[in-house]
């Protein structure tokens, strides 16, 4: 029965090779199209899908803009009890660092409350979640840039200049974060901000200066 059909599929694509070449280009193409929308649709679905609470963690917006100040996270936590973790994240910085003999900059880095492991799923290679990111100057790697700056050397403990001003501490590694909507290749804390500028009350103050992402 097989043999029969392509056989007659033979037959006919030689009697007509114009008319069937562009049949079958066309179900190629139809075929081709349809598995690379699939694809598309399946990669979209899974963004943020490692993330254990991803159906519960909202970005806070104003107006068309997804930034907020830094006092925002802090009222929303005391006031309401619904909110049972906010964290902060600052994109500001673009950090020079020193690496060597030479310097190099972070593919992607911001500056992060330590309730970031809180809100966010990281898988910890080496450090503890809980304590990575509390002191002021703490710095988080992925993996991937641990590699690309220590290669096999434990990175935990060691410093980093920044700017050639501040020394920043190796507290953790963690693994390259799935299919994210928030690329990361390192992670600072956020209490450090206030000393690098300055402020005492950095969380208090900077209720109206919108450029800091916060997630709830």
């Amino acid at each position: 029965m097989i043999r029969n059909y392509i056989l007659t599929a033979i037959r006919t694509f030689l009697r007509n090779p114009v008319t069937s070449a562009i049949n079958i280009i066309g179900l190629s193409t139809g075929i081709a199209a349809s598995v690379m929308i699939m694809l598309y649709v399946f990669a979209e679905l899974s963004v943020d899908k490692f993330n254990e609470n991803y159906e519960r963690i909202y970005r806070l917006e104003y107006g068309d803009f997804f930034v907020s100040g830094t006092a925002q996270a802090l009222l929303l936590r005391e006031e309401f009890p619904e909110v049972e973790e906010a964290v902060r994240m600052d994109y500001r910085y673009d950090p020079l660092v020193a690496v060597g003999d030479g310097s190099m900059r972070f593919e992607s880095f911001f500056y992060a409350d330590s309730s970031l492991f809180e809100v966010f799923s990281f898988d910890f290679v080496r450090g503890d979640p809980s304590t990575a990111l509390t002191r002021p100057f703490s710095l988080v790697l992925t993996e991937s840039e641990a590699v690309r700056i220590f290669g096999k050397d434990d990175p935990v403990g060691q410093l980093l200049r920044f700017n050639s001003l501040h020394e920043y501490s190796v507290t953790a590694v963690v693994k390259d974060p799935g299919n994210s909507h928030l690329p990361v290749s390192a992670i600072g804390s956020f209490s450090s901000l206030s000393i690098i500028e300055g402020d005492d009350d950095h969380d208090r103050h900077l209720f109206s200066y919108m450029n800091f992402i916060t997630y709830v």
